[in-house]
């Protein structure tokens, strides 16, 4: 195996990783993005109550 196959499978690898962490990522932040909304309208609620109660 020569340095440049060597270079060219560390590269493959950290690609790979990089393309699982991003695609988690992105699962992450949809299933989180409808959670982070409600709790967002929430605390407008709780302020806006706050505020004119």
């Amino acid at each position: 195996m020569t340095s440049k196959e060597s270079l060219f499978a560390i590269l493959n690898a950290v690609g790979g990783l990089m393309f699982l962490a991003v695609l988690v990522t992105v699962c992450l932040a949809m299933a989180a993005a409808p959670v982070a909304v409600f709790i967002w309208l929430v605390y407008l609620m709780l302020k806006f109550l706050g505020v004119f109660a």
